[in-house]
């Protein structure tokens, strides 16, 4: 992490570099190259392929020119560049990029997390459906038990009538009794 770290540092220098020697001309591959000798340990192979990746992301540019007949490669900063470095640069981008993947990572966990819960969850309820199922269904068996078992234990409708008949007669019997007793006092 520190040489990444190292290496983002390294960017974001020699991009500063580039803004403040460019304002006014471009500057020369040999004074970039003098420039990273005096800043930074780094072979000529890797000064190249720092102006490489530079030049790759589009912060900096390379214009030819001719002077005396002889073409020289120039460097400058381009408006994405200057932009960048007020974006604060390499390592802001790289923290900001760290902070996404563990922020990214979080979700995941959680989200696995919460397909576990509710699969158990899931799995719990089926099982309390087929319980409560059961219940219900033998609750269903057994109200129609009781009431085909009520069906063929009542009596016919006629045996009902007669048995409410001989008490209504017996009351009105009564009833007759108690008013030709009050007729011979």
């Amino acid at each position: 992490m520190d040489k990444e770290i190292t290496e983002l540092k390294i960017l974001d220098e020699i991009l500063l570099q580039f803004e403040e020697k460019t304002e006014t001309t471009p500057m020369r591959f040999d004074d970039i190259l003098w420039f990273g000798n005096f800043s930074f340990k780094l072979t000529n192979r890797d000064k190249r392929s720092v102006i490489d990746k530079l030049k790759e992301d589009g912060y900096i540019d390379l214009i030819i020119t001719k002077e005396d007949e002889i073409e020289e490669d120039k460097y400058f900063i381009t408006f994405d560049g200057l932009i960048f470095l007020k974006k604060d640069g390499y390592r802001t981008e790289y923290k900001n990029e760290s902070l996404l993947n563990n922020r990214l990572n979080d979700i995941n966990e959680l989200t696995l997390e919460k397909l576990k819960y509710d699969t158990v969850t899931s799995k719990r309820k089926l099982k309390t459906f087929w319980i409560m199922f059961m219940i219900a269904l033998s609750t269903v068996g057994f109200s129609l038990y009781n009431f085909i078992v009520n069906i063929i234990q009542k009596p016919c409708t006629e045996d009902i009538r007669k048995k409410q008949l001989i008490p209504s007669q017996s009351l009105q019997d009564t009833q007759l009794k108690d008013t030709t007793l009050h007729i011979s006092f």
